[in-house]
């Protein structure tokens, strides 16, 4: 086994390749359409809503040693560090919610709201 320096990727990355025609076809064809299209449902009434967290502190990518072949070499970490979740909202009318940050604190300092140039909560 030959063994090759290699970045990490982040386990996103890693999800995203599960997004292919076929899986978003199966997603319209067998979920939107049979309960929004085909129900009336208006677009002012749909929303779509993600979160994602991240974590305080280094995270990046790493060059690491691996088995040459290997598309991607995954990086673990410890689970001592402080997460924050995002959370978007937005209709499919093309409206938006304010975006919301949830992170961990025991008291709220007004200057963390200073500079909010995405009006988040």
């Amino acid at each position: 086994m030959l063994i090759v320096p290699k970045w990490t990727s982040p386990l996103e990355a890693i999800r995203a390749l599960s997004v292919t025609k076929e899986s978003t076809n199966h997603w319209f064809l067998s979920v939107v359409k049979p309960l929004i299209v085909d129900a009336g449902i208006e677009p002012h009434n749909i929303y779509g809503m993600d979160e994602t967290g991240f974590q305080l502190g280094d995270s990046g990518r790493r060059r690491v040693i691996g088995r040459k072949g290997a598309k991607r070499q995954l990086k673990q970490t410890n689970n001592d560090r402080e997460t924050i979740t995002s959370i978007v909202t937005i209709c499919t009318d093309g409206s938006v919610l304010r975006p919301s940050l949830i992170f961990k604190g025991a008291n709220l300092i007004k200057k963390w709201g200073e500079k909010n140039v995405a009006n988040a909560s």
